[in-house]
């Protein structure tokens, strides 16, 4: 009987490595969250990814946006929109802009401040 017991062992430690990998695996290429911070004088945006990844920012006008599109992502666990109305901000909107790229956009009330 404890033969048994020490054989079972590596196994059901082996299947749980390989679980957790699988699960790890499969939620690797989202952006998770958003978190934001607001002070009177400060804004803290975080977006909150389950990986690494490659990202671009730049802007748009009419109406003024700042945008951040993070490659190599599939999924989007972020609401797609969280209102701000704080420091020149309107509001946060999410979406996938390609199958493979996400896309953050800041809503501007007036002209984008500088970086």
């Amino acid at each position: 009987m404890i033969r048994k017991n020490l054989s079972l062992f590596p196994f059901s430690f082996i299947f749980i490595i390989l679980l957790a990998t699988f699960s790890f695996s499969q939620q690797r290429d989202s952006i998770e969250k958003i978190v934001i911070s607001k002070t009177e004088k400060t804004l803290e945006v975080r977006v909150l990814l389950s990986f690494f990844s490659y990202y671009r920012q730049f802007e748009l006008s009419g109406p003024n946006r700042v945008v951040i599109d993070c490659f190599d992502t599939r999924s989007i666990k972020a609401p797609r929109f969280l209102r701000v109305n704080a420091l020149g901000v309107r509001g946060i909107r999410t979406g996938m802009y390609k199958p493979s790229i996400a896309r953050v956009v800041f809503d501007m009330i007036d002209q984008i401040p500088p970086m």
